[in-house]
Parts: structure tokens; C-alpha cells; sequence
């Protein structure tokens, strides 16, 4: 293990700097050209930056394996073009690709907000002065853009270094990061003195890469604009380009898993019918509902408390990693539907946390102060707290449920084998090569958060209509 891990711990900080520096380069830089030549960007294309947030990463990762592999579909079609076939799977270069995919629309969406906060006019003014973008980038841009991008940089890095399914399905056992190399020492080598010494020395590396970005964290509100200025031409055929690319990029992992679940018509779907797939959706769909009230609830009891102390725990627990909250619960408790549960909330509870006091510092001036007031008691005011957070509460119920029915690595370390979760059961079928049911089971996955998540829309948009 002493061995081994030297070379493990290299490769991870390797491809999360990698990742990070890469998603900043090319989400950040599409960002700005539109900023640049203010182009504002098409509904279509802002959800489908958003796509990613939403998608198991098992799901990603077998749709660059249908993509990518050997027998994938860019093999098919180069053979089809009389062209040399490419064989990038099991490669650092997959990994990377596959980070990049989900990392590259959350620093392009973070550096478009960060830049939408900024007024027009500093940019007129310093073109009417002559400034060419590589004279106003640094001297004038960077001072109030540097704080997100180094925000962003970071937590895209922390998610890269923690990423656990993308690795395991593209990398193999080749190339291991900390989180994969965890879990081969749980599951496979039984070494749970080794796995605890190394997921402290992770969580360390990573209080340490907190720490350094809590300097920089800010909470960012987005204004209108108070100028627009005509763009060039050339720049909107370049940005066109640049969303067209990235479309197709983002789609294409996602289409190859639907094509690939319906090869076969619908006997896929057939088969996992009649599979324990149909248990474990309603095992996850429980749980999701049980994990965002319980985060929820907290989170908002967190707002009573100092902030200080709030933010306090919110950075310990952002230290611990999925594998590693795996592998405490089951030192302990051992494996359990009870401790998966309360291992989703703990890790959930830092997001709906920023989530509700992001909105709650949104408040008007002496809102709570103004209630009592006019005479509101205990639990009116209460009951007004919650009314404001409404907003929030709807987002993180949708992000929550997402989370629980897409992560991977803690439904893999504490589900008993006969209660696994949906994500695990669709998995299972991918080890005797099944491609077409496991897919079809990621489809159904993916649709019921599309259900979900427009039922939680309607219920909000039916509560307001009566309110």
C-alpha cells in the first residue's frame, strides 16, 4: 500500500488540476466572449449547461464508454470512414474528458453570473478610451473577476480529486484516484486500517484546499445590465460555434445511453421489469424524500444558529468524501439502508445549507423585526421564515433528489446486497456486460427526476396560484 500510494495520490492531484485549469480556460473564456461582445445566451443552451448538474455520473460514465469504446459509436463511425480507430478508454485522457464534461458548464454558468454583476459601462468606458481586451483584462476585469474564478477553480478541483464513478468505469484499476484506491481497500483487500489511514490523508488535502478557498468565497447577486454594445460579426458566428460544439459534446453521451437502451425495442425495458429494479426505485425515491426533509429542516435550524458556527460545519463536512462517509458507516454501523440515509444527509446538508442561507440573507431589511412588530407570535414568524424560503426549498428538494438517486459510491459501500438502491441494481447488470438493460434502467432513472422534478415545479406553481 506504502508503495502505491505516492503514485495514486500524484494522479489525483494530477487530473483535478488538470480538470480545474481546463473547465476555467474554456467555460470561463466562452463566458467572457459573450460579455465581451455581449451576446446573451439562448434559453436552450443556458438549460443544457445546467443538464449536467443533474445526471448520475454511472450514467455519464457508461455513455462515454458507449461513445469512446472500442466498439463505440466514434469507432463505428470511423471505420465506416476508412480511418484508424482510436482507443482512449482506461486512459488518464478519459478521466479528464469526462471531468471536463460535467466541470467545463459549472465554470462557464459561475463565471456568466460573476460577470453579469458587473456594470456595462466599465467596459464602454475603457473601450472609449482605447483599451484593447488584452489591456482591460488585467487591469480592469481581472481584480473583480479573480475571487470567483478561484472559487470556482477550487470546488472544481475538490469535485475532480473526490470523484469516484467516472474513474472506476474509464479508468480501470490502471488508473486509480484516492476515492477508487478507498474502495478497492474496503471492498476487495478488507484493509480498513490502510482505507482510514488514507481517507484521513484525503480529507486533510482537502481541509486544506477549503481553507484556501473560503478566502475567496463570495456570494454573488446577478444585476441587470445597464448597457448592451452591438457585437461583432465574427464574434457571433465564433460563439455560435463555440454553443454548437458544446451541444454536441453534452449531448452525446446522454443519447448514446437512450439509443442504446432501446437497440433491442422495448425488451429491455421488459426485462427490467420483472427485475428488482422496480423495489429499488421506490427504496430511492423513499429515501430522497426522507434525506431533503431532514437536510431541510436542519439547515434551516443552522439559520438560528451563529454563522460562524454554521460555516463551521459546513467546511468539516465538506472534508469528508462519498467513499469516506462509506467507510466510517460501515467501520461502525456496517451496512443498512438507516445508515446510507443518514450518511445522504450529512454530505447533502452542506449544499441545502448554502442553498437556504443564500436566500435568506436575500431578505428585506428588519423582515423579522417588522413581523413581530405588527404583532406576529412565535410560530408566525416562524411560519413567515419558512414562506420567503419557499424559493430555496424548492430548488434543493430537486437538487436533493438528484444527489440521492444519482451517487453512486455511498449506495455501492452500505446497501445490503438484497436492498440496493435504483443507481446499484441498474449496475449490477453492467458486470456480465448487459449493456442495454443497465442503460435502460439509467434511462428510467433519469426520467423519473424529470418526473419529480415537475411535479415539486407544479405543486410550487399551484401553492403560489392559492397563496
Amino acid at each position: 500500500m506504502a508503495g502505491a500510494l505516492p503514485t495514486i495520490v500524484w494522479f489525483t492531484v494530477w487530473q483535478a488540476t488538470v480538470t480545474a485549469l481546463g473547465s476555467i480556460v474554456f467555460g470561463g473564456s466562452l463566458a467572457w466572449l459573450e460579455y465581451y461582445w455581449g451576446i446573451k445566451p439562448a434559453r436552450w443552451f443556458m438549460a443544457l449547461m445546467t443538464l449536467p448538474i443533474f445526471l448520475p455520473t454511472v450514467l455519464v460514465g457508461l455513455g462515454f464508454v458507449l461513445v469512446l469504446g472500442r466498439a463505440g459509436y466514434v469507432n463505428d463511425l470511423l471505420i465506416m470512414l476508412h480511418l484508424p480507430t482510436q482507443h482512449l478508454l482506461y486512459s488518464p485522457l478519459a478521466i479528464i474528458l469526462s471531468h471536463w464534461w460535467y466541470n467545463v458548464p459549472l465554470a462557464y454558468l459561475a463565471v456568466r453570473l460573476r460577470l453579469n454583476s458587473l456594470p456595462r459601462s466599465v467596459l464602454e468606458t475603457s473601450q472609449v478610451l482605447g483599451a484593447r481586451w488584452w489591456q482591460y483584462w488585467p487591469t480592469v476585469l481581472w481584480p473583480r473577476l479573480h475571487s470567483t474564478v478561484i472559487s470556482i477553480g477550487c470546488i472544481i478541483f475538490l469535485y475532480a480529486f473526490v470523484s469516484f464513478a467516472l474513474p472506476l468505469l474509464l479508468g480501470g484499476w490502471h488508473y486509480q484516484t484516492v476515492e477508487v484506491y478507498l474502495y478497492t481497500l474496503i471492498t476487495q483487500q478488507f484493509n480498513i486500517a490502510g482505507a482510514a489511514y488514507v481517507a484521513g490523508l484525503q480529507s486533510l488535502m482537502l481541509l486544506v484546499v477549503l481553507l484556501y478557498a473560503q478566502r475567496f468565497w463570495k456570494t454573488t447577486i446577478e444585476l441587470e445590465r445597464t448597457a448592451t454594445i452591438l457585437a461583432l460579426t465574427s464574434g457571433r458566428y465564433l460563439i455560435r460555434f463555440l454553443r454548437l460544439s458544446c451541444s454536441l459534446i453534452i449531448t452525446a453521451p446522454v443519447l448514446a445511453v437512450v439509443i442504446n437502451s432501446w437497440q433491442r425495442g422495448v425488451e429491455n425495458y421488459i426485462q427490467l421489469w420483472h427485475s428488482s429494479f422496480n423495489l429499488a426505485l421506490i427504496r430511492t425515491i423513499t429515501i430522497a424524500i426522507i434525506v431533503i426533509v431532514t437536510t431541510t429542516i436542519l439547515a434551516v435550524e443552522l439559520l438560528q444558529l451563529q454563522q460562524r458556527f454554521g460555516r463551521t460545519i459546513l467546511l468539516l463536512i465538506l472534508t469528508i468524501s462519498p467513499v469516506t462517509a462509506g467507510l466510517l458507516w460501515f467501520s461502525f454501523t456496517g451496512k443498512s439502508l438507516t445508515a446510507l440515509t443518514i450518511a445522504y444527509s450529512i454530505l447533502y446538508l452542506p449544499l441545502a445549507y448554502t442553498i437556504i442561507s443564500n436566500r435568506w440573507a436575500s431578505r428585506p431589511p428588519q423582515f423579522m423585526t417588522m413581523a413581530q412588530i405588527l404583532g406576529a407570535n412565535r410560530w408566525q414568524t416562524r411560519w413567515l421564515q419558512w414562506r420567503w424560503l419557499q424559493p430555496a426549498i424548492v430548488q434543493l428538494t430537486i437538487l436533493g433528489y438528484a444527489f440521492v438517486v444519482g451517487e453512486y459510491a455511498l449506495a455501492l459501500l452500505l446497501t445490503p446486497f438484497q436492498q440496493g438502491t435504483a443507481v446499484v441494481v441498474a449496475m449490477q447488470w453492467l458486470s456480465s456486460y448487459h449493456f442495454g438493460i443497465t442503460t435502460a434502467g439509467l434511462t428510467i432513472i433519469v426520467m423519473s427526476m424529470m418526473v419529480f422534478a415537475g411535479i415539486i415545479l407544479a405543486l410550487q406553481k399551484l401553492y403560489d396560484s392559492h397563496s
